[in-house]
């Protein structure tokens, strides 16, 4: 138990008077001159406003200009009004990461890649979504199953995109080539560097501008994928191939024609034999449709990706 509190004041005599501030503490000890000067001093410092503790946070103008762009607004919204439509609920679109911005929207449009907001949803095969009417085929859950295909392989990725849009070209014994391609250049300058080498699965050499009649081992070499990351303005790491999931999600809800015509694309999925995953032929299951391949062939094209994290 804590002692009693004595006061120092007499109970017996009238109370003291308080002093009323530190200019009185030291007018009582220095007199009225020192009194008069600390007043002085002390009605400068109210006037003075306090400092806060923390620096406040600005935007900068270019920081403001991005927030309130209506482009951004007009994406996000139009991202959840397509979402909602396929998935039968509404989904939550996060926001644009800060690195997107109107004008670098502008140029992938010009390439002609667009922006898409995928939510992490995991498309099993027992998933039943109203937008969903071309599942990858049975073939796909069974390899999972078998442990040939990563089980996250079913997962979206809860983030924005960047997909080319473009549609692949029907097969022309290998010299069809994807329109206006932003990336012929990159592949130009890769084969010339020796990086890469197209050719169809007789080894006749391709276009060395063509997307098609790569190996599945090229797309692992880091350069290449740099090198389509830089074309795209993205960072390193950035660009990838599309994962299986991925392309068929964006072919059902934005993109029906890519199952229509008699070529495919090499997907990110790898098997330990060096193959790789493909989708997308029109006589196989279109956006259904998925299989291994294993070497160059004059009939498999590739759509790279960007990602960007929250």
């Amino acid at each position: 138990m804590p002692p009693p509190f004595h006061s120092l004041e007499n109970p017996f005599e009238p109370p003291k008077k308080r002093l009323k501030d530190d200019a009185e503490l030291i007018g009582k000890f220095l007199g009225r001159a020192a009194e008069e000067e600390m007043r002085k001093i002390m009605a400068k410092e109210k006037r003075r406003p306090e400092e806060p503790e923390w620096e406040p946070f600005r935007l900068s103008n270019k920081e403001k200009a991005r927030i309130e762009a209506p482009e951004l607004s007009k994406l996000r919204e139009e991202e959840a009004a397509t979402l909602k439509a396929f998935f039968g609920e509404s989904i939550t679109v996060q926001p644009l990461p800060h690195e997107i911005t109107p004008e670098r929207i502008k140029n992938w449009e010009a390439m002609g890649f667009e922006l898409h907001y995928l939510p992490p949803m995991d498309m099993t095969e027992d998933a039943d979504f109203p937008g969903w009417e071309k599942k990858p085929r049975r073939w796909f859950y069974e390899e999972i199953a078998d442990g040939r295909i990563a089980k996250d392989a079913t997962m979206l990725p809860g983030a924005w995109v960047l997909v080319d849009g473009r549609q692949k070209p029907d097969y022309a014994k290998g010299a069809q080539m994807y329109d206006h391609d932003p990336l012929a250049p990159v592949l130009e300058d890769l084969n010339r560097r020796g990086v890469i080498s197209q050719s169809n699965f007789d080894e006749t050499k391709l276009d060395p501008r063509s997307r098609f009649g790569l190996s599945p081992a090229d797309f692992t070499k880091p350069e290449v994928m740099n090198a389509f990351a830089k074309a795209l303005d993205l960072k390193p790491g950035q660009a990838s191939l599309t994962e299986t999931i991925v392309w068929n999600v964006l072919a059902n809800i934005h993109h029906p024609e890519w199952g229509t015509t008699d070529t495919t694309e090499w997907q990110k999925e790898t098997s330990g034999s060096g193959g790789r995953l493909i989708s997308g032929r029109s006589g196989y299951g279109g956006a259904s449709g998925v299989g291994w391949g294993g070497r160059p062939f004059g009939r498999v094209g590739f759509r790279p990706l960007g990602r960007f994290s929250s």
